[in-house]
């Protein structure tokens, strides 16, 4: 990795850290840059493994979510990263409800998190 690529990266995760200054930016030109572009353009992107049925599901639910509106200005379009962020959202507010002790795997991790 080079200098350049590590210190960029470096800056991305300070970002996430919630350190008021990346090197060379402050929080508050960050949060006006933000401003000025797309809603997109604050998010980091994430790659992960869904099972077909996961995402034709997802796929599915945005669909219906956006046929089902009534057409107007100025809202968003909800995609299935849309359901995505808002059921991670869902799950940080409820995390300390559940129990993270001795999870076996992904079926007992399920089990867990639907009781919550």
């Amino acid at each position: 990795m080079s200098k350049k690529s590590f210190k960029t990266e470096m800056q991305g995760i300070d970002g996430l850290l919630g350190d008021e200054k990346a090197e060379g930016t402050s929080a508050t030109s960050q949060k006006e840059s933000r401003n000025r572009g797309s809603k997109w353009q604050e998010f980091a992107k994430v790659n992960t493994l869904l099972k077909c049925e996961q995402k034709d599901f997802l796929d599915k639910l945005s669909k219906q979510a956006m046929r089902s509106r009534k057409s107007g200005k100025g809202k968003e379009r909800i995609t299935a990263n849309t359901f995505l962020r808002c059921l991670i959202d869902v799950l940080k507010e409820r995390a300390g409800k559940v129990n993270l002790t001795d999870i076996a795997d992904e079926k007992e991790l399920r089990k867990r998190l639907s009781e919550i």
